[in-house]
């Protein structure tokens, strides 16, 4: 956004200082405030750096990076966000990994966190962690999704109708 409205160099540091506040919430706007705003803080001026290394210091820490690691081996394939919903989360988490996970392992743990009605029929299938990338599991993730809500969707609508009745 920054880079956007032209706030670069030393010229606009003032600038990126102050529109940094509408970027945060909670625990690190208190602390901003704290720091840059309150009428009693120590620093009379921040450079924008400066503020983003005070909250790093701040509300980074080794255990973040460790729950971040944890949540993203956690991750699993739920109905309600489906199949783009959990990669995403996955892509998330990896995201905030202090190392982000090579593409052996993001397959690896996108397999592990489906149920076996949606990873078993890929690997039958031929698609194997070693030769395909993510994104052909997510492909093919999301075509035996749709093939399984369309089946059921069928399958509740024959044991649900009425039995045909013939008028003659």
């Amino acid at each position: 956004m920054f880079e956007a409205k032209q706030y670069g160099g030393k010229d606009c540091n003032r600038e990126c200082v102050l529109h940094l506040l509408s970027f945060l919430t909670g625990e690190a706007k208190k602390w901003y405030h704290r720091h840059m705003v309150n009428i009693n803080h120590r620093q009379p001026d921040w450079t924008f750096k400066q503020v983003i290394l005070g909250l790093y210091d701040r509300f980074i820490h080794p255990s973040t990076m460790q729950d971040t690691r944890k949540a993203f081996f956690a991750t699993c394939y739920g109905e309600e966000k489906g199949i783009q919903g959990f990669y995403d989360s996955l892509v998330d988490h990896a995201q905030n990994m202090a190392i982000y996970p090579d593409d052996y392992l993001i397959v690896e743990t996108f397999l592990k966190g489906l149920p076996t009605s949606l990873h078993e029929p890929m690997i039958k299938d031929g698609l194997s962690p070693e030769i395909n990338t993510i994104n052909d599991f997510v492909a093919e993730a999301k075509k035996h999704e749709t093939a399984r809500k369309t089946l059921d969707y069928y399958n509740c609508i024959i044991t649900t109708r009425l039995p045909y009745q013939h008028q003659g």
